[in-house]
């Protein structure tokens, strides 16, 4: 979080592309940069606070990765949707449950995405993508690992990707 308050006071407001390889990471300040990319590679991502990727030309792009689970607070805001003068769509991706396939050692994918009283608007045709696991339930069906309590999302499309992982042992 100190980063990217930094960074935006530093006027980096094309860009922000972080990576973290082995903490878990926070947001808990305003971020405001056309593109902005956060992945934590072996860790969980917590965003309680706003990035804004609504900039004059149209709608941004926001990209937030955790190797394992994904948390957006009651306090998050993400924006991509552009400007009350200038319009446009925008884009919002989050996915969960990286580092699984970093691992050798793993055997499922481990993690969760989490929206909780968060706000999500990437514009009346924007684009939403979730990728997180899903897990077989005690009937034999499947269960996406996606919790989303009164959440405020505007987008023209939202995709849900769930995802396994399966290993091959050659013998």
């Amino acid at each position: 979080s100190n980063l990217v308050t930094m960074l935006t006071n530093g006027g980096f407001s094309e860009g922000m592309d972080m990576r973290v390889r082995t903490q878990d990471v926070a947001v808990s300040s305003s971020a405001a940069a056309r593109y902005f990319r956060l992945s934590a590679d072996a860790g969980d991502v917590s965003i309680n606070g706003t990035i804004n990727a609504s900039v004059d030309g149209g709608g941004g792009s926001v990209e937030i990765y955790a190797g394992k689970n994904l948390l957006l607070s009651d306090t998050a805001v993400i924006s991509a949707k552009g400007t009350e003068m200038n319009p446009g769509s925008g884009q919002v991706i989050l996915g969960s449950g990286i580092a699984s396939y970093l691992r050798s050692d793993q055997s499922d994918i481990n993690g969760e995405i989490k929206l909780d009283n968060a706000a999500i608007d990437v514009g009346d045709s924007g684009n939403i993508y979730l990728r997180t696991a899903w897990e077989q339930d005690s009937q034999g069906g499947y269960d996406l690992k996606l919790s989303m309590v009164n959440s405020q999302i505007t987008a023209g499309k939202v995709a849900v990707e769930g995802v396994a992982l399966y290993k091959y042992d050659q013998d």
